[in-house]
């Protein structure tokens, strides 16, 4: 079993590098997740049909290469490493920009402290300074809309909560923090839903979608309780003019880039409104068009799109590894210095390897010492890594060394994960040296 393990390992490594740079097919800078409807059927959300779509100014959109629609509503997507994670009423796909695919979908599952099932709606996942995505959400109801008081209520009030990914899980399961994010009162007559997340450098920024208008609040902290922003009426930036909102803060240009979906005739088509501040209201004529059933490839002029989730198309918490090594011949009495340079955010287990002339590889193991051969073993499991220069050996050639070409690897995976599974890798480098 262990020539099985080291072929499949070593292959991997050699043959299979992957670059964080890398776009894969979804090239353009910004991504947009959406549903789709068609006429007069949108009111049930088992219609929606979930989209993705890229662009490179934030204004034309175009559905990503081989994109298949699935089922699921309001969706919300965001990029972290090489992967991006998309969520909806379905749970989440993420797609591998190493390998270019896509995965099935996969059930989300958020559980408080007590083990409890959360339920919740319209999940809006961001990355902390961790590295780890946190989906803000509504608590869920059951037998009514969630948005709404129950029957009968004249008056309710509607939870925003977070969640933290749970290690390892790869955005499949989060644990609840305690407390409330917001809480809003409603009345009969009224809703609350759709929290969407961003930041615009100064704070956090939570739309909420009252119907067809957009309440802002803000947070020092992502994880803290969110305050209506003063300066507007009531917190409102846009009454009336489009909800379900998805924010972005442009930081080139300084600009608030607004997404909102908005009834036009029979149909619901996608707008945006570009603005300096959060502190003004904006109107009607704020707003452009952006998408519509009609600018989608099988659809058409009857079809709905509806609920906008923004995201950079870019690796939020970039992670990178380099091999330095003092020199790349070595004789008798030098000394090899041999260190890595790692720089990013998040937790990742780290495999440290040799090759040798013969081909077997070993792994160095949390004792700093090299394990058996062809064992692939981690030096260090759940590493929260802090960007540095590190240390991994200085070793003096005796002169009993087999002479030939050796490689060193650096290998950095989702902690918690196979790494015989290349879309588990976050960063990997290699770097060769010769004894004559």
């Amino acid at each position: 079993m262990k020539p099985m393990v080291f072929c499949c390992w070593l292959f991997l490594l050699l043959v299979y590098q992957p670059t964080l740079a890398s776009q894969g097919d979804i090239a353009g800078k910004y991504l947009l997740a959406f549903h789709a409807c068609e006429q007069n059927t949108c009111n049930d959300p088992r219609n929606h049909q979930v989209y993705l779509a890229e662009s490179n100014d934030g204004a034309i959109w175009s559905v990503v290469p081989g994109w298949t629609p699935h089922n699921g509503s309001v969706p919300d997507v965001v990029r972290r490493g090489d992967s991006l994670y998309l969520y909806s009423t379905t749970g989440i796909r993420r797609y591998r920009f190493q390998t270019k695919t896509w995965e099935d979908p996969l059930p989300v599952t958020l559980k408080t402290v007590s083990g409890a099932e959360e339920m919740y709606v319209d999940p809006s996942p961001i990355v902390d300074k961790d590295g780890r995505i946190v989906l803000f959400y509504l608590v869920g109801t059951r037998g009514y809309d969630p948005a709404r008081c129950a029957p009968g209520q004249t008056s309710c009030t509607k939870y925003f909560r977070s969640a933290v990914e749970v290690d390892g899980s790869d955005g499949t399961d989060f644990q609840v923090l305690d407390g409330n994010r917001l809480e809003i009162p409603i009345t009969s007559q009224s809703s609350a839903s759709d929290p969407d997340l961003f930041s615009d450098g100064s704070r956090y920024v939570m739309y909420i979608s009252r119907g067809n208008s957009v309440q802002v609040y803000t947070s020092a902290e992502l994880n803290g309780a969110y305050a209506l922003l003063s300066g507007l009426p009531e917190g409102y930036l846009n009454q009336n003019t489009g909800g379900i909102p998805s924010g972005f803060y442009h930081a080139e240009t300084r600009k608030y880039w607004t997404y909102v979906h908005i009834p036009q005739g029979n149909i619901q088509v996608i707008k945006r409104a570009l603005h300096s501040s959060l502190s003004t209201p904006l109107t009607a004529t704020d707003f452009t068009t952006v998408l519509t059933g009609a600018d989608v490839a099988g659809l058409g002029p009857s079809w709905s799109v509806a609920s906008p989730g923004f995201a950079v198309n870019e690796s939020s918490s970039p992670i990178s590894v380099k091999n330095i090594l003092n020199t790349n011949t070595f004789k008798p009495g030098d000394t090899l210095v041999w260190e890595i340079l790692v720089d990013g955010s998040g937790k990742a287990d780290i495999y440290l390897a040799i090759v040798i002339p013969s081909g077997e590889f070993f792994t160095m193991e949390s004792s700093g010492n090299f394990g058996p051969a062809n064992k692939a073993s981690p030096i260090i499991s759940s590493w929260q890594i802090t960007p540095g220069q590190y240390r991994v050996l200085a070793y003096s050639l005796s002169g009993i060394e087999p002479p030939g070409t050796y490689s060193l690897y650096a290998l950095l995976v989702t902690a918690g994960k196979n790494p015989l599974e290349s879309h588990n890798w976050l960063a990997v480098d290699s770097v060769s040296f010769h004894i004559p």
